[in-house]
């Protein structure tokens, strides 16, 4: 497995990792229209992907919003973490957490993400590397069903 800064090529590999993990798990809840744009917001910072022999098969990236709002000062947000799900037991979100991690400690920046409550698997992964909840509220967005979730809020400790 390799970690290594997501390039415009990518893009295509990237959104073929993530229908996989829509079509398992549901993430994320609504399809985007145009996935290659989910993945490039707007506010995006940074992205990184894992590859596994030439296959993009892992994302995450750092933006400077936090859903609709923006990021505490001197943090910024983890998102569109996913990996694709055969490759899941690999070690793969961890290192990309590093990745993570390692720009924003060489940027002195906070790290802070959020996370539907019942998205226990990747609860448990943030609580395991040491993240600490913060506070938890109903999403400014709805699922398919028109149903606002609760998102919980979450720090790092730099």
């Amino acid at each position: 497995m390799i970690v290594r800064q997501r390039v415009e090529s990518d893009l295509d590999g990237c959104v073929d990792a993530l229908a996989q993990v829509h079509e398992r798990d549901g993430y994320p809840d609504t399809w985007p229209q145009i996935p290659r744009r989910w993945l490039s917001s707007p506010t995006l910072v940074k992205a990184w992907v894992g590859e596994s022999h030439g296959r993009v098969v892992g994302h995450v990236a750092l933006d400077s919003s936090l859903g609709s709002a923006p990021t505490t000062a001197g943090t910024i947000a983890v998102s569109r973490l996913f990996v694709h799900p055969g490759s899941r037991g690999s070690g793969l979100s961890g290192a990309l957490l590093d990745a993570v991690t390692d720009f924003a400690v060489d940027r002195r920046l906070g790290l802070e993400l959020d996370v539907v409550a019942d998205a226990l698997p990747a609860i448990a992964l943030y609580e395991r590397r040491g993240w600490v909840y913060v506070d938890e509220r109903l999403a400014d967005w709805t699922r398919a069903d028109g149903v606002r979730p609760v998102e919980r809020r979450y720090r790092l400790p730099l």
